[in-house]
């Protein structure tokens, strides 16, 4: 086919905007803009080889990316041959022929806060009502920050919030974009009483601000949600104010989640909380070992010890 790779990049492109979500459709757009594209772009389709692709393959592979962002690069152009297979005449996916990148040592050690960590940075929040609450409700509740960021006083009843949707990073025109979760599922979850109680606290703080209240209001942020950027400066700002080590927003969900296991022992519940698909994810990625847990391991070796000597 004479069609350049260029133009057949767009022509994809144009068909991923109608199946992936907002946000996901941008990052994919970046992705072929910066790492595919300018690979292959002067060249004809029928003109490209395994050697070519073993060229960008290889270029790819010395750049500091991780393996699973390389790997991410490799499947986005393993499903541009299968478009090109589908609706272009395409005979063969040469983007299959292609290794799976490999990690090179990487060690991605998640930092994971104690009890005692965790209460001192909630009390170094209690100076801003909003964040005191958002926190809180991200450390009790483990929601993804776009999940909780969407949430509505109508998406709460009792103590039960419904999670439909999700905060996009994306803005168009200045409003923020709300797409379905993750998981494009609608899940149900439990909030304890203290957080309740705090979420009712912000009604009369969002009364008292606006002069009225309406349940269309976002929980954090009132008329329109907290914005990402600030949240990222209060959460460093409350760390070091609490002398607690700075941790990533998105680590309070892998905080929950050791905390909720250790305290349970029940994988499915967690799975549940988090919204998880799969309980392989929750146990391999989520959950962590905590101090505690390890010093109870010190004392059972130290016991099975005592009877082995």
């Amino acid at each position: 086919m004479n069609l350049e790779f260029k133009d057949a990049c767009e022509l994809f492109l144009v068909h991923e905007k109608r199946i992936l979500k907002f946000q996901t459709y941008n990052l994919t757009v970046r992705n072929f803009n910066l790492h595919i594209i300018p690979y292959f772009e002067n060249k004809k389709i029928k003109d490209i080889k395994i050697n070519d692709l073993l060229s960008w393959y290889n270029e790819i592979d010395d750049q500091s990316f991780c393996s699973k962002f390389k790997n991410s690069l490799r499947t986005k152009l393993v499903q541009f041959y299968d478009y090109l297979i589908l609706y272009h005449d395409v005979n063969i996916n040469l983007a299959k022929k292609l290794d799976i990148f490999r990690g090179r040592n990487e060690t991605k050690k998640i930092k994971i806060w104690k009890f005692k960590e965790c209460r001192r940075f909630l009390k170094a929040t209690k100076e801003d009502i909003v964040y005191n609450v958002f926190f809180n409700f991200l450390l009790i509740s483990g929601c993804r920050v776009g999940e909780a960021l969407a949430i509505k006083f109508e998406n709460i009843e009792n103590n039960k919030v419904t999670l439909k949707l999700a905060l996009s990073k994306d803005y168009i025109n200045g409003k923020p974009v709300l797409q379905t979760t993750k998981t494009n599922d609608t899940r149900i979850i439990s909030l304890d009483f203290i957080t309740m109680l705090k979420i009712k606290k912000l009604k009369r703080y969002y009364s008292t601000q606006y002069k009225y209240f309406e349940n269309s209001f976002y929980v954090f942020g009132g008329k329109k949600p907290l914005a990402r950027t600030t949240l990222k400066r209060r959460k460093d700002y409350f760390c070091d104010k609490a002398k607690v080590t700075r941790i990533r927003i998105h680590d309070f969900r892998h905080v929950n989640a050791s905390i909720l296991y250790a305290i349970t022992k029940n994988v499915k519940l967690v799975q549940e909380q988090l919204g998880h698909k799969s309980s392989s994810t929750t146990i391999n990625t989520y959950i962590h070992v905590l101090e505690s847990q390890r010093k109870r391991t010190t004392r059972v070796l130290n016991m099975i010890r005592f009877i082995l000597n």
